[in-house]
C-alpha cells in the first residue's frame, strides 16, 4: 500500500502493517495517511541501495517504530526497532532457522527455509 507521510513523500514499502487501533478508519485510504508501525524492505539488485540507504533514512525521519530487511540473496532477514531516530538491530535470522518471538509479533513462528529459492 501506498504511504504518504506528513513531509509529502510518497514511499511503497514491499509490505507495511498498522495497529488495528491506530488504522481504525482509514483501513482502505490508498495512499495511507497514517505512519505504518512495521514496514519491510525486500532487497534486490535494483532495489538494495535506496532501499537500504534513503528510505530505512526515510522511515527513521517519519517515526516508524519497526522495519524489517529481508536479503533473499543471503538469506537473511533482520528486525530493527527506532531509538531516537537511529536504527537499532533487534535480531538477525538467517538460512534455516525458525524466527519466533519477535518484539512486534510475539506469537508469530516463520520458517526461513521455506523463504528462499533452492540454489
Amino acid at each position: 500500500m501506498e504511504t504518504r507521510f506528513p513531509s509529502s513523500e510518497l514511499v511503497v514499502p514491499d509490505v507495511s502493517g498498522w495497529r488495528k487501533e491506530r488504522i481504525a478508519g482509514f483501513e482502505h485510504e490508498n495512499p495511507a495517511t497514517v505512519r505504518p508501525d512495521w514496514v519491510c524492505k525486500i532487497l534486490s539488485d535494483s532495489t538494495r541501495l535506496k532501499d537500504l540507504g534513503p528510505k530505512r533514512e526515510l522511515f527513521a525521519r517519519q517515526g516508524v517504530p519497526h522495519l524489517w530487511v529481508i536479503d533473499p540473496q543471503a538469506h537473511i532477514l533482520e528486525a530493527f526497532a527506532l531509538n531516537t531516530k537511529r536504527w537499532v538491530l533487534l535480531e538477525m535470522w538467517s538460512e534455516a532457522q525458525i524466527v519466533s518471538g519477535v518484539e512486534l509479533f510475539p506469537e508469530l513462528t516463520l520458517e526461513l527455509a521455506r523463504w528462499w529459492l533452492p540454489v
